[in-house]
C-alpha cells in the first residue's frame, strides 16, 4: 500500500501558487482579524523611526496569506484530493522562520514541495510532510516552514 502513496505523491514534486499584492486594504483586515495591535503593524509613526521604514505585516498574517495562496492553486489541492487520495487532516507545522519583513505593496508567491511520504500504522494511511517558502516580489525568501498533511485512500 506505501507504494501507492509514494507514487501519488512523488518527493521532489514543486508546486507554484499565483502571486498577490498585499493592499493597505488587507492589511487592515488581516490585523482586525485578529487583533494584532502591535506597534509593528499599527503605529506608522513608530515604525518611520526603525530598520523597517514602515508598518510591517505581522507573521501569522503572512501565514494565512501563504495558506490561501497554495491552496487556491488547482494543481496543488488536485494532489491533495485526487482519487483514489483524500487529506484528513493537517497534524502540524516545524521549523517556521520569518525571514524578511511583508509590508503593504509586497507580492507574494508560495511554492510548495513534497520532500517525504512516510507510512503511518494504518496501512490505508500515509503522512506527506511539504516544504513551503513564500517570496516577494524581488525573489527575497520571507516566510518558509514544513508542514504535516494525513492522507488516506477515499472509502477506507
Amino acid at each position: 500500500m506505501m507504494q501507492v502513496f509514494v507514487d501519488g505523491f512523488p518527493v521532489g514534486r514543486k508546486f507554484v501558487s499565483q502571486a498577490r499584492t498585499i493592499g493597505e486594504g488587507d492589511f487592515t483586515l488581516l490585523h482586525n482579524l485578529t487583533w494584532n495591535t502591535e506597534r509593528f503593524q499599527a503605529d506608522a509613526e513608530h515604525m518611520e523611526s526603525t530598520q523597517f521604514g514602515e508598518r510591517i505585516l505581522a507573521g501569522p498574517c503572512v501565514l494565512a496569506v501563504a495558506t490561501g495562496l497554495m491552496v487556491s492553486n488547482g494543481d496543488y489541492r488536485e494532489m491533495l484530493f485526487h482519487p483514489p487520495f483524500q487529506e484528513l487532516g493537517f497534524l502540524g507545522m516545524d521549523e517556521w522562520r520569518m525571514k524578511a519583513p511583508v509590508k503593504v505593496g509586497d507580492t507574494l508567491t508560495v511554492t510548495a514541495e513534497i520532500i517525504e511520504v512516510r507510512p503511518t500504522s494504518k496501512p490505508d494511511r500515509a503522512v506527506l510532510r511539504i516544504r513551503f517558502e513564500v517570496f516577494n516580489q524581488r525573489q527575497e525568501l520571507v516566510m518558509h516552514f514544513l508542514a504535516a498533511f494525513l492522507e488516506g485512500i477515499r472509502g477506507k
